[in-house]
């Protein structure tokens, strides 16, 4: 039992640290602070994208056949690094290049963390409670990104640079805690091909009814949520907030959504209807911002918030179990993979959508659109079953 407590908090811990973005709210001002102009900022932001796409499933291999630790250390030592090389550096083209290594040390991270801890829970046979020790774990996630924001907008009128100087402590110190974590060996194969290893676990994600609606469900309602996030600042602007409040809207959403994770542990609803709050509770609330043009609008986003940090955990939880375990790792990069790429395709009308009609069309049409493709996809579903 003593071990076990250890262990969780070692994955809280790295969690909370390696989420410390003090940077994030005010990355923009920081590059702008370097000459670098609103042009350059997005085609650094599209390169660490781009280099997210191409990083995700190499990495996940990676992560699957040699260790997950290893590949999670490494990743944040990498992140740690890349964001201190920010600072002396202001020449575009050297910034370019940072991002997309602090974009392929994000990949290294991504699915491996969890996957080796719900390793460890399976190992020693409490993997049943995977969604609440999720639950948690995200909700320290939530609890640093609020604390972090709060922080960043504090420094940035000091110093500006010392957001991406404790950021990338934070980064280094998360490896670090993790050499603590007992990594559960691996059961690697003795003859391993990657492009074996790639298409055997694409092919089990598609040909298995429940993983590859999980696919579709996290992957669509994921880049729902993600893509009109970006349009917050500007609805808060169209409703008569304040820009200057955004940092405390932030905290916020976060704090409610680590309530979120939180309470999830104390869910006792089925796996249908987890799924229905999940997808309809994101597309309905999105809508509404669409809808409502006043400043009771400014509590919206933190409902959003509050939906995916209660209901996550749970629909993490149902991917962990449905994937075999040397394949955990890969799949979950295959779903990051999945979502990066919808994310660029969709993100240009609805930025599209904002400019050319108004910030409240780049809800409402999105919301509709996707209630649409669900019903569909469940009525597909229903006559398949008959």
């Amino acid at each position: 039992m003593e071990k076990f407590v250890q262990q969780k908090r070692i994955y809280y811990a790295f969690n909370f640290l390696n989420r410390f973005m003090v940077y994030m709210p005010v990355f923009v001002l920081f590059l702008n602070s370097k000459g670098i102009n609103q042009l350059h900022v997005m085609m650094i932001m599209s390169a660490y994208n781009i280099a997210i796409m191409v990083g995700e499933i190499p990495t996940g291999v990676l992560a699957d056949k040699i260790s997950r630790k290893t590949s999670v250390m490494l990743g944040s030592i990498i992140q740690g690094i890349t964001m201190l090389c920010m600072i002396p550096f202001s020449n575009f083209y050297t910034l370019l290049i940072i991002e997309i290594i602090f974009g392929i040390g994000m990949t290294m991270q991504s699915g491996a963390m969890s996957a080796m801890f719900y390793d460890y829970l399976k190992s020693i046979k409490k993997e049943e409670i995977y969604a609440d020790i999720e639950g948690k774990r995200w909700a320290c996630v939530f609890i640093s990104q609020a604390l972090a924001s709060i922080i960043g907008g504090i420094l940035a009128s000091y110093r500006i640079e010392l957001t991406v100087l404790i950021t990338g402590i934070a980064y280094i110190t998360s490896a670090l805690i993790l050499l603590l974590f007992t990594e559960v060996p691996l059961n690697k194969q003795k003859e391993f091909k990657y492009s074996i290893h790639v298409v055997t676990t694409f092919k089990e994600i598609i040909t298995t009814k429940k993983i590859f609606t999980m696919l579709i469900i996290v992957v669509f309602t994921e880049v729902l949520f993600l893509t009109t996030m970006w349009l917050y600042q500007p609805y808060y602007n169209s409703i008569g907030i304040n820009v200057s409040a955004y940092g405390i809207a932030y905290f916020l959403m976060n704090s409610v959504s680590a309530l979120g994770g939180f309470l999830s542990g104390k869910i006792k609803l089925s796996y249908k209807k987890i799924i229905l709050f999940y997808t309809m509770g994101n597309a309905v609330f999105i809508g509404l911002m669409g809808i409502i043009k006043n400043e009771v609008g400014i509590i919206i986003p933190s409902v959003i918030f509050f939906i995916n940090g209660l209901f996550n955990p749970w629909i993490q939880s149902y991917w962990e179990k449905n994937i075999e375990s040397e394949k955990r790792a890969t799949a979950s990069s295959i779903l990051s993979l999945t979502s990066s790429l919808l994310f660029a395709i969709v993100s240009i009308p609805i930025g599209y959508l904002s400019d050319t009609i108004s910030v409240y069309s780049a809800f409402v049409i999105p919301a509709l659109v996707y209630i649409v493709l669900a019903l569909a996809f469940y009525l597909v579903n229903r006559l398949k079953n008959k």
